[in-house]
């Protein structure tokens, strides 16, 4: 399962070229940016087959926040960061 939801928050002021490109949609994820991932994460169990992986794309002060909504799910993950040394994949397995 490959996922790229929406991570950032509604407020962030970001720059023309990346705030215009884009839908607000396929940007925006509430307040906090996490909106997409409480009605993701509740479903991964069922959509993760046994042995499978989700690889889940997150913000790059993310990952402490996606692995408690995991947590509270009973699931654990990992986090992977870029090449920066930011935060920026969650990996769960199946």
């Amino acid at each position: 399962l490959l996922c790229n939801p929406p991570y950032i928050e509604t407020q962030a002021d970001l720059p023309p070229d990346v705030a215009h490109y884009e839908p607000s949609s396929a940007l925006f994820a509430g307040p906090d940016g996490l909106d997409d991932y409480r009605r993701l994460i509740p479903e991964i169990g069922r959509l993760l087959a046994p042995g499978g992986l989700a690889a889940i794309e997150i913000g790059a002060d993310q990952g402490e926040k996606v692995l408690a909504l995991l947590a509270a799910e009973a699931m654990a993950g990992a986090v992977r960061r870029d090449l920066a040394g930011r935060d920026r994949a969650i990996i769960v397995t199946g």
